[in-house]
């Protein structure tokens, strides 16, 4: 696939466009599980010299909404802890020099114990930023074909 993924907010929907000069991916998008999905856009940046790897972009949009008690209590912090632990994985894995990630959108359904999903989802979307192939367990999860609802409908 040549493309690049480009989500439309509104509606859910995921389609191919030519790859952007930009680099930016948009979106990782994972299939249901058990009423689960989640959706990340993520560009890359400056070179990581230190501080936070992932910081979100002035037009971030979306949210995770969780799903039980645990998740339900977390933070913006505590899902980009998913997102950061996934980068600096896929960096190390890589043997890739560290950049920062911006972070333009985040939204989905997660449980708490669905925060691997998170990370898995990032590690993917930096090898793919970076044009080098990475082999995953998904732990279950499974990437969603173009067009597809966030919901899998």
């Amino acid at each position: 696939m040549t493309g690049r993924r480009r989500h439309h907010p509104f509606r859910g929907l995921t389609t191919w466009q030519p790859p952007a000069r930009s680099g930016r991916l948009s979106p990782w998008s994972a299939s249901p599980v058990g009423g689960e999905w989640l959706r990340l856009s993520v560009s890359l940046t400056s070179t990581f010299l230190g501080g936070k790897l992932v910081e979100p972009a002035p037009e971030f949009t979306g949210g995770i909404q969780g799903l039980d008690e645990v998740s339900a209590g977390y933070t913006l912090t505590s899902w980009l802890s998913g997102v950061t632990s996934g980068a600096f994985f896929a960096f190390r894995h890589l043997k890739a020099e560290l950049r920062r990630l911006t972070l333009h959108a985040l939204e989905g359904s997660l449980r708490a114990a669905s925060m691997p999903a998170l990370a898995i989802a990032a590690a993917r979307a930096v090898a793919e930023l970076l044009g080098r192939p990475i082999t995953l367990d998904l732990d279950g999860w499974r990437e969603a074909s173009p067009g597809a609802t966030p919901h899998g409908a």
